[in-house]
């Protein structure tokens, strides 16, 4: 019976797995690389953790962090990483860029810069895989966050032929695969409750998190979402 149990815990927690975003992120990793993808970027690549994992499936990867403390210790981890400073003028050119948790620390006009200015580094073909929280109630609680972007926002600029927005990316990319990110009901981290209801919020977040599990993730909320992209290529030179 012990066994049983152990064995339906497993299927349901590898069930509802397919919500959790390092789920997403293996798959479409493996979508790109199916096409041949081998040489990585990691924008924003903090302490390495993604390094690691790129490497771990066989990619090529580089990091670019603006913390000088998370880039030394990558290279002291044995990864090339370097500072943006340190990258620009670069020539390399890579299979698949990654932007993962970045995008929604930029302002709309700083955003299409800077993403632009990495999109020059992806070949032709290649692909951008996009990693974001979704808007909500908690999405400022993240000091550093300026603004969600939801995958439509980023179809403005990077995806319609004939956009009708302010900004618009001088490069055109095409959708080729989205997942949305999901979790357990509660996720806020309410400095209210944590301190004058701490038992409270625990039990919540529990009871949450199992309904979350046992009902493989239908109980719960979207809070992200990962888009896979392609590059087309410059607009003024589509036919």
């Amino acid at each position: 019976m012990a066994g049983v149990k152990r064995l339906f815990k497993r299927v349901v927690q590898r069930i509802a797995g397919k919500h959790y975003q390092e789920e997403h992120f293996i798959d479409l990793i493996r979508l790109a690389q199916q096409d041949g993808c081998e040489r990585a970027l990691d924008v924003g690549c903090g302490y390495g953790e993604k390094l690691k994992l790129l490497q771990s499936i066989g990619l090529d990867v580089v990091g670019i962090d603006i913390n000088h403390d998370a880039v030394q210790a990558n290279s002291d981890a044995g990864f090339k990483c370097l500072m943006p400073q340190d990258f620009t003028g670069s020539s390399d050119v890579y299979d698949l860029i990654i932007m993962s948790h970045i995008i929604e620390h930029f302002a709309p006009k700083d955003l299409l810069q800077f993403m632009d200015s990495y999109l020059v580094h992806l070949k032709v073909g290649g692909y951008l895989l996009i990693a974001t929280p979704m808007p909500s109630s908690v999405f400022f609680y993240d000091f550093d966050h300026i603004r969600p972007y939801p995958p439509e926002a980023l179809d403005e600029i990077f995806v319609q032929s004939r956009p009708q927005v302010q900004f618009v990316s001088k490069h055109q990319l095409e959708l080729i695969d989205i997942r949305m990110r999901r979790r357990s009901l509660l996720i806020g981290r309410s400095v209210y409750w944590q301190m004058k209801r701490p038992k409270i919020l625990g039990l919540a977040k529990n009871v949450a998190g199992r309904l979350y599990r046992y009902s493989c993730g239908t109980i719960g909320q979207a809070d992200g979402w990962l888009g896979l992209y392609r590059n087309k290529g410059l607009r003024n030179k589509q036919g």
